[in-house]
């Protein structure tokens, strides 16, 4: 079994944000989706929130829709058209971090270190759970599948596998989704490219 994660957050730094959205998708050892996937926004914590973004941060959680999702009332209305939340701005109803661990804990019934993690730059989420969500990441191995990787292999040692992998807008360049789901699939979706065109004859 391969447990495949994906966050967003407000930034690069763990100790100085917060998780907004988890997504988890297990899957076989053939890459086969197992079960449902197991998807939350996640309440952010006190000033931690759109407070701690950045500009980029801020500007590509509002293209994605994620931050109306968060937020009620947020209105861009700036000449950019991505103007900030207003102070007054009240997160939604949302589980707490605390919360959306024990939902993840439950749901995986197994001894501690035996779930494999995986992901795109896998070690981004890994650090962000380490620190929001120590306990569910003792489920898991210290060994884990990055399928970037396997892109960097590929741009490196086979560059005519890595001009096709998935994903690609057309001027050749990746197309993220910044919503965990959506980004998890076609992490799963590439490495199941890298398969086929490496791996399995």
């Amino acid at each position: 079994m391969v447990v495949f994660i994906d966050l967003e957050t407000t930034g690069l730094e763990p100790r100085n944000g917060s998780i907004l959205e988890i997504a988890v998708v297990t899957t076989d050892d053939e890459l086969n989706e197992v079960g449902e996937p197991l998807v939350s926004l996640v309440k952010p914590l006190h000033g931690l929130g759109y407070e701690a973004m950045d500009d980029f941060v801020y500007e590509m959680h509002t293209k994605s829709g994620l931050l109306t999702r968060l937020y009620e009332g947020h209105h861009g209305d700036t000449e950019m058209g991505w103007g900030r939340v207003t102070p007054s701005a009240m997160a939604r109803d949302l589980p707490r971090r605390c919360d959306v661990e024990q939902m993840l804990i439950g749901a995986f019934q197994v001894a501690p270190r035996s779930l494999i993690m995986a992901g795109s730059s896998i070690h981004f989420d890994r650090a962000w759970l380490d620190e929001h969500m120590g306990d569910f990441t003792k489920l898991f191995s210290h060994r884990m599948i990055d399928v970037s990787s396997f892109t960097e292999c590929a741009k490196r040692w086979a560059p005519e596998i890595y001009a096709k992998r998935p994903g690609l807008g057309p001027d050749g360049k990746p197309v993220p989704q910044h919503r965990a789901l959506d980004d998890i699939r076609m992490s799963i979706e590439t490495l199941r490219y890298y398969r086929k065109a490496g791996f399995v004859g």
